[in-house]
């Protein structure tokens, strides 16, 4: 079901398309993501017409190979560029040769009214903000695990193509459920911001603020409409839905914006909910590396970064870890996925736990596919990477769950893998800390705390 405000796009729009393509087919493949051009084109053709489209790349690579025809077909010009012994300096020339491109149409007799950049790099943060400055509306459109927050909060609306592609056959048949916190919130400040302006909040100018104060933003990640989202946001007792015959459906925040805390009875066993915690994971492609195996990887990284430190080899590159696990992986016959040793880097990463500079004191977030062959060092203990790591799992539950149940989290994280009650009983203290770092301090949240607290 779709919403009629979800498809009133202008078709008029004149679109140029400019595709960075190294970086959105390899980071797609890298997160375990079929790569379709397809998807990306569609998605585009809902702004308006495409007037013009470029693709960047080395097209003599055979990876590149079996996509040329799918390109072509969509009448995009496959741009060639110089080859270079440096990974970086060839990244470098793709995101030059489209930033020219890009102004040198905005500046023509027939400049586009939105260009779309397929790609997540922060090096094209100058490029978003000067075409702006032209008058010239810019989409973005990359894979979550590389999108720069500074290149999509940049630029006026941005799409995760994590979120365009389809559930695979054997998630289609999961049910999830998905209380959606933040979208809640970023729909109560919406309201806020519209009936300040002394407007009605109607669900189309709400679901139009809503992508204005989070470019981010799209019903797409939730797999609702407009329409759904928001009664299910009026069932957590955030806002209130009145219809509207004839025309669009209002809404209003409730008194405190307070969600009913009351858990769905279906989910008050702790096996059910923390299965359906692990939908979560399964919707988003986030494979779950077992207790004891993250354990052993993130250790056989920490060994391997005081090997490099005591032989004066200095840092170990992202790119060079990935190998190094999966070597490990293979010689102990780990039941462990390629994909999983991917996630578990990336998340290794969203969690700060590197740095490039060598005497730095806190983590960055490494920049993919840009830095991913720069030399890294680690920034915490081997014991502080493991509890980042689990603390990056609870913030995936917790933007998509009302309420965090300290015991089904645990069970989703460490299973049965621990038999010993004095672990568990240090586990199950570390856990609850976790969740009280993660869980927003907003009005929302503290509510939501406290019956946890109770109820825990």
């Amino acid at each position: 079901m779709v919403d009629h405000q979800e498809n009133q796009t202008s078709q008029t729009d004149r679109i140029a398309l400019f595709i960075d393509v190294d970086n959105v087919l390899i980071l797609a493949q890298n997160a375990g993501l079929p790569f379709e051009l397809s998807l990306i084109m569609e998605k585009v053709r809902e702004k308006g017409r495409i007037m013009f489209a470029k693709a960047y790349a080395d097209w003599t690579a055979d990876i590149l190979q079996p996509h040329h025809a799918a390109f072509r077909q969509n009448a995009i010009e496959l741009v060639q560029l110089l080859i270079s012994k440096s990974a970086k300096d060839h990244k470098n020339t793709a995101d030059i040769q489209l930033a020219v491109d890009a102004l040198e149409m905005a500046l023509s007799d027939v400049s586009p009214e939105v260009v779309v950049i397929v790609g997540g790099d922060r090096d094209y943060v100058p490029l978003v903000q000067k075409l702006k400055r032209y008058g010239v509306s810019v989409m973005g459109i990359g894979v979550e695990a590389g999108v720069s927050r500074v290149l999509s909060e940049a630029c006026d609306s941005f799409v995760y193509y994590d979120d365009i592609v389809p559930p695979a056959l054997e998630e289609a048949t999961e049910t999830v459920e998905t209380p959606l916190v933040d979208a809640y919130q970023l729909m109560c400040r919406a309201i806020d911001e519209i009936e300040k302006r002394g407007s009605r909040a109607t669900g189309a100018a709400v679901h139009a603020k809503m992508k204005e104060l989070s470019p981010t933003f799209g019903l797409e990640r939730y797999q609702m409409s407009m329409k759904e989202l928001a009664e299910s946001a009026m069932k957590a007792d955030c806002v209130t839905l009145v219809e509207n015959p004839g025309s669009d459906f209002i809404l209003k925040t409730t008194p405190n914006a307070i969600p009913t805390i009351q858990p769905a009875p279906e989910l008050e066993n702790a096996d059910d909910t923390a299965a359906s915690y692990r939908n979560i994971f399964l919707r988003r492609r986030i494979p779950l590396v077992p207790w004891r195996d993250r354990e052993r990887l993130i250790n056989q990284i920490w060994e391997r970064f005081l090997a490099h430190e005591q032989a004066g080899l200095g840092g170990i590159s992202l790119d060079s870890l990935r190998r190094i696990l999966l070597d490990y992986v293979h010689d102990y016959d780990l039941k462990i996925s390629d994909d999983m040793v991917q996630k578990l880097l990336y998340t290794l990463n969203f969690g700060q736990c590197f740095n490039t500079i060598k005497s730095a004191s806190r983590g960055r977030h490494i920049d993919i596919p840009g830095e991913v062959h720069e030399q890294l060092y680690p920034v915490r203990e081997v014991s502080d990477a493991i509890r980042a790591i689990d603390r990056e799992y609870i913030k995936t539950i917790a933007k998509e769950s009302l309420r965090l149940n300290y015991k089904a989290v645990f069970e989703l994280l460490y299973g049965d893998a621990i038999d010993n009650e004095h672990e568990k009983e240090d586990l199950l203290t570390k856990l609850k800390e976790m969740c009280g770092e993660v869980r927003p301090q907003t009005a929302l949240g503290i509510a939501v705390s406290k019956a946890e607290e109770e109820e825990n």
